[in-house]
This record gives C-alpha cells, structure tokens and sequence, in this order.
C-alpha cells in the first residue's frame, strides 16, 4: 500500500520508480504486427500525471469530450501529436498538457519515460510520467476535455481492479486489452496499456 504522508519514505520510494523508469527502455515492437515493416509512423507523447496527496498517490485521467472525432468520451491521458515547434517529446507532453488542462511546463515534475508504444492508428508514442502540483487550479479545455479525474494509485493496483480482454486483428497475432475499472469509469484502450506498463515498471 502507498498510502501515508512520510516525506522520507517517498522520497526512497520516488526514487526507486526513477531508477526502474531508467532502466526500463526496451523498444516497443507492436508495429512488428500492426504496421508493414518501413511504414512512417507519427510522433507522439503523453503525459501520465501523478499527485502526491496526504493519503497518498493519485494518477489524474481526462474524459475526452463527447463531440471529438476520434477516441470521443473515451479516458485518456494529456497528450498528442509531436508539433513542428516542440524541441523534443516531453516538450510535446508539456505542451499538450498545458492546453488540455491548463498546467504549465514549469510546474510539472518529471519522473521519467516508458517505453514508446505504437497506437494502432498509426501513432508512435511516447508516455511520460511526472507530478502536478497537489493544489493547482486545473483549467479544462472544453474543446478537448469533457472532465478530469483522480484515481488513487492504490486502487488501480488492486486486482479487482483490472482485467485483460484477447483482441484480434485479421491476420496478426491476438493482442491483450488492458481495462482498469473506477467510479463507472473504464480506463482502456492505449491509456489502458500505458497504466499497466507503468505500473508494471514501477512495481508497485
């Protein structure tokens, strides 16, 4: 269990999921099955948002809004399509997040990358996990989000929690579907894969 306010064993235990995130940057094959060998694929990142609160962590998930084109009312995570401008990936989660949710890039906290993973739109993402500040005012962009919300890192480590689904692409290998359950809310989908490769990583 991660819950308690002790400054020293936080510090340790941060410490740890820095050195595992480090450590962890084996590259992703999915395209190996998704893709035909040599497609472009886009460049793309995320931000995977924690928050240290006084019962212990929380992972911030957004509600993406109802009129969108693509992944409409689906859970997900601040992120998006690496911009001309962006110097690098984290600069492209900053910025995604700022817009989203209305953080800026200076208050967040890095923590440290997964792996990238490739969506089966054609993505090729990035995911990277940082702190918000505890007390920051969020500002949701409606264009994009309809809500946000946390989840105490806790209950997703439950097992009750989570359960696999076998999904299948014709002519490709079955693939696991990770779901994630809280408050009615069903976290799947890429923001479903990119929480168990964390928690996974962290190993929490």
């Amino acid at each position: 269990m991660l819950t308690g306010h002790d400054p020293e064993r936080r510090v340790a235990l941060e410490q740890v999921w820095r050195e595992r995130l480090a450590a962890n940057q084996a590259p992703e094959t999915r395209e190996d099955w998704l893709f035909p060998p040599g497609t472009v694929l886009k460049p793309a990142a995320v931000l995977l948002p924690l928050v240290r609160r006084t019962e212990g962590y929380a992972v911030v998930f957004t509600q993406r809004a109802a009129h969108l084109s693509v992944h409409a009312g689906q859970i997900s995570f601040p992120g998006g399509r690496q911009d001309p401008g962006d110097g690098d990936l984290w600069t492209t989660a900053l910025r995604e997040t700022h817009e989203e949710i209305g953080v800026p890039p200076d208050a967040v906290e890095s923590l440290g990358c997964l792996e990238p993973i490739v969506s089966i739109t054609g993505f090729h993402v990035t995911p990277y996990a940082g702190f918000l500040p505890p007390d920051f005012p969020y500002r949701i962009n409606a264009g994009e989000v309809a809500t946000l919300f946390e989840v105490p890192l806790d209950h997703l480590l439950d097992p009750l929690s989570h359960r696999i689904d076998m999904r299948e692409i014709p002519g490709r290998l079955p693939y696991p579907v990770h779901h994630y359950a809280f408050d009615g809310h069903d976290i799947w989908g890429m923001t479903g894969h990119i929480l168990h490769r964390f928690l996974e990583t962290i190993g929490a």
